[in-house]
């Protein structure tokens, strides 16, 4: 069974924190730049404000000009919304504020079968704030590539064929969604996926806690060092799971085929109908439970558990360090 890959997730913190430039102080007095607003009319309110204490102000607009197949939303410090409306085209409204005298955005926009919507700062180091909210049209499927660096992403009502969003600290919500495949990149971000569907879920985070409730119809890849992981799931066929620290806890009706391995984080399993599943369990100093009757065969101690749990049609294996296994 390998091992989590430390040094991997390590540099992906490295890489993901000086990929963009991080020199803005985020937020201004008053204002919590962590907040994601309800409505844009809930943010012209806070824009009037900073107009009236001096904040320069920049918005922009951007419609498609044909349905594209994909799109790139590229940030640093501004939260993402993704909204969906009722008509034909992709509609990007883009708002911020900086306590500046000169212009320090540039815009690199794509308008064509690629919609892409970058913003990059030069080297600006005073305190600002800014949203982007965009419209999608309803059951429109494309792929999404979001990228920022503390900006919170929210997502509600949007079908994807493939979405994916890298983050340093920014907080990602994924609302009452189906799509083929989701891949999230944390450093410190936590997110929380609710009444999401999915075929294939791969996360790859250092702290960041994930909090997912939905259904996996296939694989699920989790990869962590300190971040946990709360997962309530009907079933998937596949999970590999690693984690150094952070907990593992998975409910699901039915488990399927599944490689798990910690360091101190702990592993919780709850089973709500017919477990079935061969167990080999290896530790080191962690305590294992299980209230279900395990039929054990093979070489079994204090640090190794070989059985099977009635017809055993699923592989469950699991290791430890120190972290604890319970299977309920």
């Amino acid at each position: 069974m390998r091992k989590i890959g430390l040094i991997s997730l390590l540099i992906l913190s490295l890489f993901i924190l000086t990929s963009c430039d991080t020199s803005i102080n985020f937020g201004f007095t008053g204002v919590d730049s962590d907040y994601m607003y309800n409505s844009y009319e809930g943010f012209l309110k806070i824009k009037e404000e900073a107009k009236n204490n001096g904040y320069e102000v920049v918005e922009k607009e951007e419609i498609s000009k044909v349905i594209p197949s994909s799109v790139i939303l590229e940030t640093v410090f501004e939260d993402i919304e993704i909204i969906p409306y009722d008509e034909s085209e992709i509609k990007v409204i883009y708002t911020v504020l900086y306590d500046g005298k000169e212009d320090p955005i540039d815009f690199n926009i794509d308008n064509g079968k690629t919609f892409k919507f970058k913003v990059d700062w030069n080297n600006f180091t005073g305190k600002a704030y800014g949203v982007m909210y965009i419209y999608v049209p309803e059951h429109y499927l494309s792929d999404f590539d979001i990228k920022t660096v503390s900006g919170d992403v929210s997502s509600e009502q949007i079908d994807y064929d493939h979405l994916m969003i890298s983050t340093t600290s920014g907080d990602v919500w994924v609302d009452n969604s189906q799509m083929d495949n989701l891949d999230v990149k944390t450093v410190s971000g936590d997110f929380k996926l609710n009444q999401v569907n999915v075929k294939n879920f791969t996360a790859t985070t250092t702290s960041g806690e994930c909090d997912f409730k939905g259904d996996v119809a296939h694989d699920v890849r989790w990869n962590t060092v300190s971040g946990d992981l709360y997962m309530n799931v009907k079933s998937y066929e596949i999970g590999e799971f690693y984690s150094t620290s952070g907990d593992i806890r998975i409910t699901c009706d039915t488990l399927g085929k599944s490689e798990m391995d910690s360091v101190s984080g702990d592993i919780d399993i709850r089973i709500l109908e017919k477990l079935n599943a061969t167990l080999k369990y290896l530790t080191v100093s962690g305590d294992f439970e299980t209230k279900y009757d395990l039929v054990v065969n093979g070489k079994n101690s204090d640090y190794e558990v070989n059985g099977k749990y009635n017809d055993g049609d699923v592989e469950l294996n699991i290791e430890t360090t120190s972290g604890n296994l319970t299977i309920d």
